[in-house]
């Protein structure tokens, strides 16, 4: 990963390096996923999913949240996912859609079930 200003911190360095190279993650990150995919919210608004990837007749949303992975998930949060979801389920209706958060430090990676 080329930082030629030193932009990025050892630390966040490891942490990007960890998630991009955790077996749990991969097909966040692999042929069938997209980045920064935009979908009109039930508000009729826009919003933008980090990843979105198509695995085996599943739809896997990542949204990346920076910090440590709290205790409980903030209702703001998780109200955002189940807006995604809604999105993604008028797109591919037959597929069953699941919700994760990356909490970057860690990092970990939490389902949020909606």
């Amino acid at each position: 990963h080329n930082d030629p200003l030193g932009l990025i911190s050892q630390k966040d360095r490891q942490n990007l390096n960890e998630i991009l190279t955790h077996p749990d993650y991969q097909y966040f990150f692999g042929p069938e996923s997209a980045a920064e995919v935009e979908v009109q919210l039930p508000d009729g608004s826009l919003g933008r999913i980090d990843r979105l990837a198509v695995v085996n007749n599943t739809v896997f949303i990542l949204d990346y949240k920076t910090g440590i992975s709290p205790q409980t998930v903030p209702i703001f949060y998780q109200q955002q996912l189940e807006n995604y979801a809604c999105a993604v389920q008028k797109i591919y209706p037959l597929y069953p859609v699941r919700c994760f958060i990356l909490w970057t430090e860690g990092p970990k990676l939490m389902e949020i079930e909606s």
